[in-house]
């Protein structure tokens, strides 16, 4: 999920003084003065709030405004000490462009096929793309979610070749949940991981990401450097985990092409969401893609990614970006998610804060494991956080 690369200036006047600011999402602060707008009181009569229009970097309009046209206050305007330039946000190159017809299977490479399930939503960009692995004899990674469509498509499409592998790169349920059924009607085994326990858990978590296939079984529990063989292709299990703890990307070894699933996706960066995410573990798993010679990624959702090193450098420079922006925030006095979103996040869609509001607790609590940040208890979404300066 992708949470944009905005620029907004905005002036405005409160009792407590004036402050205005630049505010850039990837780029972090620019200006002297920065106000938190999460969850508090509207501006009243005697309060002004100006947005202004400026060009963004791509050359379009944009302007800031927030819910229902009102500006909102939860405490004076915090000092935010860093300068950031933001000609030196991190772009990532993101493609949105991705031609296929949902049910018909495509060909994508000599060895690699595809059939895009039809449950496009915000969390899985046009659908879940289940990949097919070989001729004749052949591997499905990612069977897909429940849905008679796409499971229906995915028999009729191989028609007359034999399923031999079903593989799962982690169990969100727009991943798994086909694998059982598909196994009933071709027999072939279930290459996956289960779900271990997790820490940090918060209670239950808002609806931020595709649910969980808690009945999800595997009929071979697979790890790392694993070899899967079947009769054209090959394929090594790579544990990458970060986006779940349970997540495998799939290595095809005669085409130097890695199916990414969820890890690095072409169309957007990737939802940490605690407790079965890991913001210290993803950064790990990014380095752990970097050592190696992938020459294209097959993300489960959205196009593919040729030329994936300097994409995964990206990937990985956005996530020290934003843990940067976080810092800065508890040195301008704030100690909460909930101050710290609407800053870092200012220029998102508000319905995509929830899921931010989880990636930030996840670069908190990597922070807080690192000793750079201090929590009094085990972090929470709701607890209280500062530097150890």
């Amino acid at each position: 999920m992708s949470f944009g690369h905005r620029q907004a200036q905005w002036l405005g006047t409160c009792t407590n003084g004036v402050f205005a600011a630049d505010v850039g999402v990837s780029a972090g602060f620019v200006g002297s003065r920065v106000p938190s707008l999460f969850n508090a009181g509207i501006l009243s009569s005697q309060q002004r709030f100006d947005p202004r229009p400026v060009q963004e970097s791509d050359g379009q309009l944009a302007s800031v405004s927030s819910v229902d046209g009102a500006a909102r206050l939860l405490r004076p305007a915090f000092t935010v000490e860093r300068k950031w330039d933001s000609k030196v946000a991190v772009k990532i190159p993101f493609r949105y462009d991705d031609d296929f017809e949902y049910g018909k299977i495509h060909q994508i490479s000599p060895l690699v096929r595809r059939i895009v399930a039809n449950n496009p939503s915000r969390f899985t960009f046009r659908g879940t793309g289940t990949y097919v692995v070989g001729w004749g004899q052949v591997a499905v990674i990612d069977p897909g979610p429940l849905l008679d469509s796409h499971i229906s498509a995915i028999a009729n499409q191989l028609e007359g070749e034999t399923i031999s592998h079903i593989l799962v790169t982690h169990t969100h349920s727009d991943h798994s949940p086909a694998a059982r059924p598909l196994q009933r009607m071709c027999g072939a085994p279930i290459y996956g991981c289960r779900l271990p326990v997790q820490h940090h858990s918060d209670g239950p978590s808002a609806p931020v990401e595709e649910d969980i296939d808690a009945n999800f079984r595997s009929t071979v529990e697979i790890s790392d450097g694993d070899v899967l063989k079947g009769k054209n292709w090959t394929l090594k299990c790579v544990h990458t985990p970060g986006h779940m703890s349970n997540h495998f990307c799939f290595r095809l070894l005669e085409e130097k092409a890695l199916f990414s699933g969820d890890h690095v996706m072409g169309w957007s960066t990737t939802v940490i969401v605690p407790p079965e995410g890991s913001m210290s573990d993803y950064m790990n798993s990014l380095d752990l893609l970097l050592e190696a010679d992938d020459e294209v990624f097959y993300p489960t959702h959205g196009p593919s990614i040729r030329d994936p090193n300097p994409f995964v450098q990206a990937y990985k420079a956005h996530r020290i970006e934003r843990e940067e922006q976080i810092v800065d925030c508890l040195k301008a006095g704030m100690t909460t998610v909930g101050e710290i979103v609407p800053i870092v996040y200012r220029n998102t869609d508000r319905a995509l804060h929830a899921a931010a509001a989880r990636s930030l607790f996840a670069t908190l609590i990597k922070l807080w494991e690192e000793k750079k940040v201090l929590c009094d208890t085990e972090p929470k979404l709701n607890s209280s956080y500062r530097l150890d300066e």
